[in-house]
């Protein structure tokens, strides 16, 4: 019974989460404001660089952030359960095939916990970059997870250069304006 109610907190979340990770956009998900430019926000709640985090792989392996350090970096939080998160997969595929050798990183911080399930759909995808298993200490980190998707870019240097809260229907071509410009610098 703890268990079936723990899990159906979590879904509830999980759905809750991706409508009011929407909330950037208006009802019909037109272009969500401010993409380009960090969110204003508290100070506290954004982080100011890619922080030192170790998560695991679904495998169990441990995946440390620092290893990103001198590359441009996109880290987006999502799970197989929210509808946005899943649309946002085959443009992300195809920016990473596109920079990956000009040093550029993505990693999904997924919230999902079915193994199974998050391995069917990366392989359905063709997924081919890095997917750790989120925890609320990472979520911390990032200043908090209001809805997913979130998506944060990092510079070379790890400073943040674009956060997005939500879907939006162009998100590809503004992210990868932002990782060409600073891929370039």
């Amino acid at each position: 019974m703890k268990k079936t109610i723990i899990i159906l907190l979590t879904v509830l979340i999980v759905v809750l989460g991706c409508s009011k990770a929407n909330n950037g956009n208006d009802g019909n998900n037109k272009e969500a404001k401010n993409n380009e430019k960090i969110e204003k926000t508290d100070e506290k709640l954004v982080p100011k660089s890619l922080p030192n985090v170790v998560l695991k792989t679904y495998d169990g392996k441990e995946v440390s952030f620092k290893k990103f350090e001198g590359n441009v970096v996109l880290v987006d939080f999502w799970a197989t359960t929210c509808p946005y998160c899943v649309k946002e997969f085959p443009g992300f595929v195809k920016l990473y095939e596109k920079y990956k050798d000009k040093g550029f990183k993505i990693i999904g911080i997924s919230y999902d916990k079915d193994k199974n399930k998050v391995d069917k759909f990366l392989k359905e995808n063709g997924v081919n970059f890095t997917i750790v298993k989120g925890t609320k200490e990472a979520a911390e980190k990032f200043g908090g997870i209001k809805g997913i998707p979130t998506t944060f870019i990092f510079d070379k240097k790890g400073n943040i250069v674009q956060k997005q809260v939500g879907y939006t229907p162009d998100y590809k071509e503004k992210f990868e304006k932002t990782i060409k410009k600073y891929l370039n610098k």
